[in-house]
C-alpha cells in the first residue's frame, strides 16, 4: 500500500483541542431547567460526540420534533461562551505542539460537530485564532461525523488528498469518519495529557508526522 506524504493535519475541537464537556453540560443544564425538562447526564456523556440534535432526540425519547431541539440547542449557544471562559481547560501538550512544530509546516485545520459560536471562542481562547488554515463545523455540512463529509471538504478547501492528511480525534465518531475519509488518526486522550501521563506526553512532544 501506498504511502502518502503528510500535508496537512486536521484537528477535532471539543476533546481534543481543549476538554470542554463540562462547559457544555453546564450550559445544557441551564437550558433544561428554563425549560423545566429533565437532564439526563449519562446519556449526554454517552452522546457527547455525536452532535447535539442527536443527542437531545435520544434525551428527550424523541417527545419533539426537529424545531423544538434546535430552538434548545440555539438557546445553549447564546450563553456557551460564559461557559467555556468557566469550564474550559486547553490540551496545553497538544496546543504547544501546533504552535512550535507544525505551524508553517503543514496545512492546518479544525474539523468540529460543533456550533461555530463555540469552536470559535475556542480558537480564540486558545491562541491559535491565526493559526490554522480552515475551520470547519457543523454549519459547514449536511452530515455530521461518523459521516466523512466534513473530513472530505477539509481536504478539498486545503488542496490536498484525503490520505494526505493526518486527523487528531478524542472520539470514535470522529475516528469512524476520519477513517471513512481514508484519513489515519492519532488518538488524543486529553485527561491522560492534561495529567503529564508520560506515555501522552510523549506522543505528542515526539511526534513525527511523517
Amino acid at each position: 500500500m501506498k504511502e502518502h506524504r503528510i500535508k496537512a493535519l486536521l484537528f477535532d475541537c471539543d476533546g481534543t483541542l481543549a476538554d470542554t464537556i463540562m462547559a457544555h453540560e453546564k450550559a445544557y443544564q441551564k437550558v433544561f431547567k428554563q425549560n423545566s425538562l429533565a437532564f439526563d447526564k449519562n446519556l449526554y456523556y454517552r452522546m457527547f460526540s455525536c452532535g447535539s440534535l442527536s443527542m437531545l432526540k435520544d434525551m428527550t425519547g424523541d417527545k419533539y420534533d426537529t424545531k423544538v431541539l434546535r430552538e434548545l440547542i440555539k438557546q445553549k449557544n447564546t450563553i456557551i461562551t460564559e461557559y467555556l471562559d468557566r469550564y474550559m481547560v486547553p490540551n496545553f501538550m497538544l496546543v504547544q505542539k501546533i504552535k512550535e512544530s507544525f505551524y508553517g509546516h503543514f496545512n492546518l485545520g479544525v474539523v468540529s460537530n460543533s456550533s461555530k459560536i463555540s469552536v470559535s471562542h475556542i480558537i480564540e481562547r486558545l491562541g491559535c485564532r491565526n493559526v490554522f488554515d480552515v475551520i470547519l463545523t457543523k454549519e459547514d455540512v449536511v452530515y455530521l461525523k461518523p459521516h466523512p463529509e466534513i473530513y472530505l471538504r477539509a481536504s478539498r478547501l486545503l488542496k490536498v488528498k484525503p490520505p494526505e492528511c493526518r486527523v487528531f480525534e478524542d472520539s470514535l465518531v470522529g475516528i469512524e469518519a476520519a477513517s471513512k475519509a481514508e484519513m489515519k488518526t492519532v488518538k488524543i486522550n486529553i485527561k491522560k495529557c492534561n495529567k503529564k501521563h508520560r506515555a501522552c506526553n510523549d506522543q505528542i512532544l515526539m511526534m513525527n508526522i511523517n
